[in-house]
């Protein structure tokens, strides 16, 4: 069964890196680069991953998407990964999304392998 994640960026980019990082074999991937719709797509939909991107489309930023999946009761148990530069949102969207929410900055290689490995071994529960 392929892994289905989601992706929430204007520029997948480093998303595409870490997805390939998780090693996960068959995936299955969206992308959306709007909030409201990417909050809708995740209520309708039923993904294995999420990564947040640090280009969002409408001004908005990781903290707005982390903030709207909190309310939400469906996502307790959902991996999320925020890709994010800026070090004092780091440790608040890690705080909001606990206990399976990951914030780092992709050039950070090894933030980028330990967040693969404890999502990898998430997945594979």
């Amino acid at each position: 069964m392929a892994l289905k994640i989601l992706v929430v960026d204007k520029d997948p980019t480093a998303s595409m890196a870490l997805i390939g990082s998780l090693g996960a074999g068959e995936v299955e991937v969206s992308f959306i680069d709007q909030v409201d719709a990417a909050v809708s797509g995740i209520r309708k939909n039923k993904y294995s991953l999420i990564i947040l991107g640090d280009k969002l489309s409408d001004d908005r930023n990781t903290l707005d998407v982390a903030e709207q999946l909190k309310q939400s009761n469906n996502n307790k148990h959902l991996p999320v990964i925020c890709i994010e530069y800026h070090k004092g949102r780091q440790a608040k969207l890690v705080g909001m999304l606990k206990p399976y929410g990951y914030a780092l900055n992709t050039s950070d290689e090894a933030a980028v392998k330990l967040c693969a490995d404890r999502v990898r071994a998430h997945l594979n529960k």
